[in-house]
């Protein structure tokens, strides 16, 4: 915690606040601008912002801030205050609260990367299915182009074993398209936007 008091410029840090910023003890009593010289320049303007709104609105703040401790290391705290009005009305201090959460922000930086890599893993698999599917489809229209023309052909002449191993190879290339077909559509469901549509599942059921 902390306590600011406006009129004296004067800073009262708590033994947290120490450790959060990595400062020696002996700079107990401080004061505002030395606090703000820790904070990240990117993250300056943000601080004035917030301190502004909590003096013109009295109201309570919350803020995120990157700072750069005594000893160098950047950290990620959430700041929160208030300002307290004397008896004219007008700020005489502000306190508040300040916690680190770098080791939180790291965690959900990982989670994000692991989330990417997920996604990009996801596109490759995605474009892996639809290469082989696409790719498989050209021996099997050789398949069944000739096992159509032999069906033709030699539609009389076949008999017995012949025809039936000949009606094993034309409905096993057309289990084989169906397969492929169906990869093909499963490489595509986790892409956004999908269509749905009304399925009969006794028709289902009854192909299986």
């Amino acid at each position: 915690t902390f306590e600011w008091l406006v009129a004296s410029d004067h800073v009262f840090l708590s033994d947290g606040v120490f450790k959060i910023y990595e400062i020696d003890s002996d700079e107990r009593n401080t004061d505002y601008k030395r606090l703000q010289s820790f904070i990240y320049p990117d993250d300056k303007e943000t601080a004035l912002l917030a301190i502004r709104r909590a003096m013109e609105f009295n109201e309570e703040v919350k803020v995120e801030l990157r700072i750069i401790t005594a000893k160098g290391n950047l950290r990620t705290t959430i700041n929160t205050g208030k300002v307290i009005l004397g008896v004219d009305q007008k700020p005489m201090k502000f306190v508040g609260s300040i916690r680190d959460i770098t080791e939180q922000r790291k965690i959900e930086h990982n989670l994000e990367k692991n989330v990417e890599e997920l996604n990009r893993s996801n596109r490759e698999l995605e474009e892996f299915a639809y290469v082989a599917s696409h790719d498989l489809q050209e021996p099997l229209r050789k398949i069944t182009t000739f096992s159509d023309r032999l069906f033709e052909k030699y539609k009389d002449v076949l008999t017995g074993d012949g025809a039936l191993y000949l009606d094993r190879v034309m409905a096993s290339a057309q289990n084989m398209r169906m397969l492929i077909d169906n990869l093909l559509e499963f490489s595509r469901v986790s892409r956004p936007h999908p269509l749905f549509d009304k399925v009969d599942l006794n028709f289902i059921l009854r192909q299986v």
